[in-house]
């Protein structure tokens, strides 16, 4: 069962190497396994587990491995066990994890002496390995990281002032693509129209079809307010539209600031999302999936910490598991990897230029269109923070 999560986890569970067992035979049970997973059996409570903790020792000494999951339920003689374990997991730098058998409550003594060493101890093998595979996949993550440091790269653009309302709160799309614009990321053509203003509205600057949306800092999902209406052909459902969603925005959110309505020009394209936060612990890091309703079903996504260079962001875009569909799937033309590898950049840049106040940012869908053809964001979401003192 083990050695089956472990692979699932990207892990491997190598053979033992004839020069390792020849050091860990004489010591190991003649009834056991030493192919790896080691099976030493239960004649370890013939010495108190000692010849166990000399088996443990050898193999974490062996070039053959870089972690160890030990499993065991010593009984009686937990504590005595656990303390001489301690003493060579303390000898070595491998991660080493623990995994207890039912009946851990009798053997809370050797708990307490493994969590006082900073051993990481689980009752099941699932969760332990899932922990070393999240281990790994951030120590790769990490090794990434370093490597496009040493790169070294030229920025697209150097850091770019942005006008920041006071205060913490979230910002309308108009103003959050606005701040988008101010890193070179495409945003689709619109304007905001205030309500008064309606009834005189037309449709100069823009073309048909037409999106009208509500423009409010306090309605972040338009969609569940009712207050989106898509591909308007003409100025009389514009006007209509636009009544409809002040009305269904107000109903929805009373209390709402409303700036008015958003005239949008529709865009198409295959829709991705890319997002960006700045993570209390990790600090800024990017998002980046496939979009609209298919980034809540699937959950295909990836992340990278903020700033990275281009072929970063192309590893990204690689890595999800709906790549196929921007390389052009059953027919339909590749998509503008280039472009959308380039937004990618610049709104990390635009995180980590601006972390001490922009918490995150929500780009979806972002229309990534034929090759040449370039992207497009068509929403965008910016949440603020508190100025440092």
């Amino acid at each position: 069962l083990m050695a089956d999560l472990a692979e699932q986890n990207g892990l491997e569970v190598p053979e033992t190497s004839p020069q390792t067992l020849e050091k860990i035979r004489p010591i190991g049970s003649a009834l056991g396994s030493l192919a790896n997973p080691f099976d030493l059996t239960p004649q370890g409570y013939a010495d108190g587990f000692a010849s166990f903790t000399r088996v443990i020792e050898a193999v974490l000494a062996a070039p053959d491995f870089d972690m160890a999951l030990i499993r065991s339920a010593p009984g009686a003689v937990a504590a005595q066990w656990a303390r001489g374990f301690v003493e060579v997991a303390n000898r070595s730098d491998k991660p080493i994890l623990l995994t207890w058998g039912s009946g851990s409550e009798r053997t809370q003594e050797a708990l307490d002496v493994f969590q006082s060493a900073g051993i990481p101890g689980f009752l099941s093998p699932r969760r332990a390995i899932n922990a070393l595979g999240a281990m790994h996949r951030f120590h790769a993550k990490v090794a990434k990281l370093a490597a496009a440091q040493q790169r070294g790269w030229t920025r697209p653009l150097p850091p770019q002032a942005l006008d920041l309302p006071a205060g913490a709160g979230t910002l309308g799309e108009h103003r959050s693509k606005q701040l988008l614009a101010a890193y070179g990321v495409p945003v689709v053509r619109e304007r905001v129209v205030p309500e008064a203003q309606i009834d005189a509205l037309d449709a100069a600057g823009l073309s048909f079809p037409l999106a009208v949306k509500i423009e409010s800092p306090d309605i972040a999902h338009k969609t569940e307010a009712g207050a989106v209406r898509l591909g308007l052909t003409d100025l009389a459902s514009v006007r209509a539209a636009a009544r409809e969603v002040l009305a269904n925005a107000r109903r929805h959110t009373p209390q709402a600031r409303i700036d008015g309505v958003l005239l949008q020009e529709m865009a198409s394209g295959t829709e991705v999302i890319v997002g960006a936060v700045d993570d209390e612990h990790f600090g800024p890091t990017v998002l980046f999936g496939l979009g609209g309703i298919l980034t809540e079903v699937l959950h295909d996504v990836t992340h990278r910490f903020a700033p990275f260079d281009h072929e970063t962001a192309r590893e990204m875009i690689a890595e999800i598991k709906g790549a196929a569909l921007l390389d052009g799937y059953r027919g339909s033309p590749p998509c503008d990897v280039a472009a959308l590898a380039d937004v990618l950049v610049r709104i990390s840049l635009l995180i980590a230029d601006h972390a001490g106040r922009v918490k995150e940012i929500d780009v979806n869908p972002l229309f990534v269109r034929a090759a040449g053809q370039g992207v497009v964001a068509a929403d965008a979401l910016f949440a603020l923070k508190e100025a440092s003192a």
